[in-house]
């Protein structure tokens, strides 16, 4: 008998929304499956990004929110430029309610462009909110087309000073009845925490922002991610550095050096996998060689990351973004994420939890759910959430027209109605199977076995704990049935490996699948 935790599934294009003229370089940042205004209508909410340095067009910053029309199709219904004639790449977005008064609002970081001493000091926090009325629009009209935010900051007083915050998490860490913004930088402070005390109807400029806490300068952090009272800010090559709240106020505990394997790049999602009222955290790999998922999970005080999926393709060089919700209804935790310069361009995955030992490959079901929906190459902004109402999630990403001509198109796509073999099931690929190894523990030698419907190209890799490739096995084309390969314990050097947990995983034709074995000496 062969099974497969692969599925051959695809999920259908129901939307796309094409970027203005002006913004030639595509969007930053996006929010979708929520209705702040209260109007009984599902919102994106989609901010530009700077790509070209083009004047007038992807330099200045621009914010749009989506509804759709009678037709069925996103339309914006309301937009508006900031005073600004400059700005940079990658700009943090989120829901916010910083100080509870019920109405909705976004939170915007433009990311800072000194226009070559034009703009020695711009803002770099913009706060729209939603009257309360029901309507459209959000901020303060300014007469011309234009919306004023409800509250801004410049988070800094003084001019050239290069803050750059990557992405934001909402929470309030401290318990004092106010959310804090809680912010990973690439440039700058590498974590900052702050509040602000109103943002103000009239946006009368009368509000009081506060940094709270800021730590680790100079460090590159793309990611950010909180576990209960415990921060993690997320540097670019996989070092960890961990701040908390303790009571009476924050502090800096630790620099956690390769505490998840690869980094991550806007991917960390908090999620209680399995649901037993413990979060865990996961994050899709993003140095180049580290391409895997891991399940990450606090022990005392450091971190724990198993890798539990693989997407083991020569095609893809780096994973980005990353969005968890439940596409298909079934209260199974789905993880989406993307992929940068890959082939076919921007290859999209789907990781779905399927019952088990959460830290299992084995537990798992991985697959490609889109591609090459536009010519950009690096495929990593992901919001997953209702836009339908049918109480399952849909997909909403873009990204950066990596490698892309300024005048070509940039979209957001949006995926839903996941289309599987019968009924809500996936379909399983029949013939393929991928078992467990034996003996296992084992030591010095262990026999894997695989079964294929045909003779086709097979490959198989070895990886340790941390996602890094210990040997490649198995490259080549193999007759159909059962195969067998013997691992001796060494890696592609001859050289034997330390005893610890591996992972060995399958690829063959659109089937992939990962197991995990012990060395014991």
């Amino acid at each position: 008998m062969s099974l497969s935790l692969f599925a051959q599934e695809s999920f259908s294009r129901i939307g796309r929304i094409q970027a203005t003229a002006d913004d030639v370089g595509g969007y930053g940042n996006i929010i979708s499956g929520v209705d702040l205004d209260g109007d009984g209508n599902k919102e994106i909410y989609a901010v530009n990004d700077d790509w070209y340095d083009a004047i007038n067009l992807d330099l200045i910053p621009r914010i749009y929110k989506y509804e759709k029309d009678a037709l069925g199709d996103w339309q914006i219904v309301w937009s508006t430029r900031l005073p600004l004639d400059f700005q940079n790449t990658w700009p943090p977005l989120a829901v916010t309610d910083l100080d509870n008064d019920g109405k909705m609002e976004i939170t915007w970081g433009p990311t800072n462009n000194f226009g070559g001493g034009l703009q020695p000091n711009p803002v770099r926090v913009v706060v729209f909110e939603t009257p309360g009325d029901g309507s459209d629009d959000m901020g303060i009209d300014n007469g011309d087309g234009t919306w004023a935010p409800n509250a801004s900051w410049t988070i800094t007083d003084q001019n050239d000073n290069n803050i750059r915050p990557f992405r934001y998490v909402v929470k309030d860490i401290d318990g004092d009845g106010t959310d804090e913004i809680i912010s990973s930088a690439r440039v700058g402070n590498g974590l900052m925490i702050f509040s602000t005390d109103d943002v103000p109807d009239n946006g009368d400029g009368s509000e009081t922002w506060t940094m709270e806490f800021e730590a680790f300068a100079g460090a590159t952090c793309y990611d950010i991610a909180v576990l209960g009272t415990n921060v993690y800010a997320i540097e670019q090559g996989g070092t960890v550095y961990k701040a908390s709240w303790n009571g009476t106020g924050y502090e800096a505990v630790d620099t956690l050096v390769n505490g998840i394997p690869g980094g991550s790049w806007k991917a960390a999602q908090i999620v209680d996998v399995d649901g037993d009222g413990t979060e865990e955290m996961l994050v899709a790999g993003w140095s180049s060689g580290t391409s895997a998922v891991f399940l990450v999970q606090e022990s005392g005080d450091t971190l724990l990351a198993s890798m539990i999926a693989d997407p083991m393709d020569a095609r893809v060089n780096r994973l980005y973004g990353g969005d968890a919700g439940d596409v298909d209804g079934d209260g199974n935790v789905d993880y989406i994420f993307g992929t940068r310069q890959s082939a076919p361009n921007g290859l999209v995955y789907r990781l779905e939890y399927q019952g088990g030992d959460i830290t299992d490959p084995a537990s798992y079901q991985l697959s490609e759910i889109d591609s090459m929906a536009f010519s950009g190459q690096q495929y990593d902004i992901f919001s997953v959430g209702d836009l339908t109402g049918d109480a399952t999630d849909e997909i909403t990403y873009s990204g950066t027209p990596r490698g892309a001509a300024q005048d070509s198109a940039k979209y957001i796509t949006i995926l839903g109605d996941p289309v599987t073999g019968i009924g809500d099931r996936p379909q399983i690929l029949e013939g393929f199977a991928l078992l467990q190894n034996y003996p296992n523990p084992f030591n010095p030698t262990t026999t894997l076995e695989f079964e294929i419907p045909a003779a086709m190209g097979v490959t198989i890799k070895i990886y340790n704990a941390l996602g890094q490739e210990v040997r490649t096995l198995v490259n080549e084309t193999r007759h159909a049935g059962m195969n067998r390969v013997e691992w001796d314990g060494r890696n592609n050097s001859g050289q034997k490996v330390a005893s610890g947990l591996y992972i060995y995983s399958m690829r063959a034709g659109k089937y992939r699948q990962s197991r995990r074995m012990t060395l014991l000496k």
